[in-house]
């Protein structure tokens, strides 16, 4: 009997710890499900916050080189325009960063305004990355915006969110107080790469965050500094060339965009031909092509608005393709529309370039002969159409 009751203890005890064990296990994989619905898993690193019409070039060139070099995960908006009206969810539950290209308009767009507000008060980290022309606008000019740019659909958009006028003016006031760092958009790859190192630093380790938006370093972010990846002279032979509109940033950030994704591809040697100023300070691989067009194995001709009219674009263009010609056109090239404002040229354009050059430049009447030839022979090639916003 004394037996009996024993095991009977014994097997009471066992029930009674695996019950409790049992109720431990669901409190607490229900505390575990609880604490991933209200804190939820951020898996994107950076989400870039821009205007596209002043810098989604540049924006598309910042996810490839955050992505390719830094190894992050990053969103951009033109990748996914069919959930739009998703974009501040993603900001709240998804996002670690928001990365703000503070361009002249880009506080004037009603969705980066969203996007800024969610972020402020979700505990997303901001991060400013403050490019040039750029001014913080005051609570009367926010109001303006509100009031006369913004659409009655998109400000009940807002409403929807729970964001008002007065979040948005909150909002640019308390992003105005916080440091940035400082991107020039029309410098050179090299000179770039110490901002993107930068950039992904403070997405990375969290110096700005919705909830201490006062906590933060202040970075000047431009260097002289080339990137290792440059040509040497000694492979110059087997350079990829890109020719195109390196005076303004858009077209520039198109070119740098091709150049990333050739040399990616490619594992050769790809230069941006970049304006005289920009190279000397350099003495990189672009000044030694540049030198030698004769060392030019392959040319890749990048189209935007206004570009056969730029007199840097012109002049570099009939310097190679002359030297081509004196070598009995052993150059291979192709051509990259990449803009779709971009128009080709017409029979008036022709006779204009053949009469006139390029008024205001150093392309005068002979020259212009020569480079309406050039023009001419350039788009024998058929254009390959490329869509740098996604």
């Amino acid at each position: 009997d004394v037996d009996e009751v024993a095991d009977s203890n014994a097997l009471n005890w066992s029930l009674c710890v695996m019950v409790v064990v049992m109720w431990i296990m669901g409190v607490v994989a229900l505390a575990r499900a609880l604490c991933l619905f209200l804190i939820p898993h951020r898996s994107i690193d950076a989400f870039l916050c821009h205007h596209k019409g002043g810098a989604g070039s540049f924006a598309r060139y910042t996810k490839l080189t955050l992505e390719r070099t830094h190894r992050m995960k990053v969103f951009l908006d033109s990748d996914d325009l069919k959930n739009l009206d998703e974009l501040f969810d993603v900001v709240r539950t998804q996002v670690r960063s928001l990365a703000v290209i503070l361009t002249p308009h880009v506080l004037r767009r009603m969705w980066c305004a969203g996007e800024i507000v969610t972020a402020t008060g979700s505990n997303t980290r901001l991060v400013l990355a403050n490019c040039e022309d750029f001014e913080f606008p005051t609570s009367e000019e926010t109001q303006e915006i509100y009031d006369n740019e913004w659409t009655g659909q998109q400000k009940q958009l807002l409403t929807q969110f729970g964001i008002s006028l007065q979040h948005v003016q909150a909002a640019y006031s308390s992003l105005s107080q916080l440091p940035v760092t400082r991107v020039d958009r029309g410098a050179t790859a090299g000179m770039q790469a110490h901002f993107f190192s930068s950039l992904a630093g403070l997405c990375s380790k969290g110096y700005l965050t919705g909830s201490t938006m006062r906590s933060g370093i202040s970075m000047e972010s431009r260097s002289t500094t080339p990137t290792t990846n440059q040509p040497t002279s000694t492979s110059l032979a087997k350079s990829v060339v890109i020719v195109g509109n390196t005076m303004e940033c858009e077209p520039l950030a198109v070119c740098h965009i091709i150049q990333l994704m050739l040399r990616i591809t490619l594992h050769e040697d790809v230069v941006v031909l970049y304006p005289v100023d920009l190279v000397d300070t350099e003495s990189s691989g672009e000044s030694r092509v540049s030198q030698h067009h004769s060392q030019i194995s392959r040319l890749i001709v990048v189209l935007t608005d206004g570009v056969l009219t730029n007199p840097m674009f012109a002049s570099r263009l009939l310097s190679i393709l002359e030297n081509d010609a004196a070598k009995a056109g052993k150059l291979s090239y192709a051509v990259a529309r990449a803009d779709s404002a971009f128009e080709y040229p017409t029979h008036h354009f022709h006779k204009h370039l053949e009469k006139h050059g390029i008024p205001g430049t150093l392309i005068a009447k002979e020259q212009g002969k020569h480079l309406s030839a050039a023009y001419r022979c350039l788009f024998k090639a058929l254009a390959v159409g490329i869509n740098p916003h996604g």
